[in-house]
């Protein structure tokens, strides 16, 4: 499992803890084709708001350092 960040209001409704998205752009730009679950509710990254989730597909290992660094 991968930890993914999105930034606020890419979403096309509020999502919360535990909630499944689907159909979202993963932080590195990879379209992501499968489910979702946000593990997190928005938190502070990088100067935005945006909301953890996690899921099986590939991405960049340095997206997952950059959200842990920061939790």
């Amino acid at each position: 499992m991968k930890l993914w960040q999105i930034e606020r209001g890419k979403l096309p409704e509020p999502k919360h803890k535990g909630q499944k998205i689907t159909n979202l752009h993963c932080a590195c730009g990879w379209c992501e084709k499968t489910h979702a679950y946000v593990i997190a509710d928005y938190v502070k990254l990088d100067d935005k708001q945006c909301l953890l989730w996690i899921d099986k597909s590939p991405c960049v290992d340095k997206i997952v350092k950059q959200v842990l660094r920061r939790l």
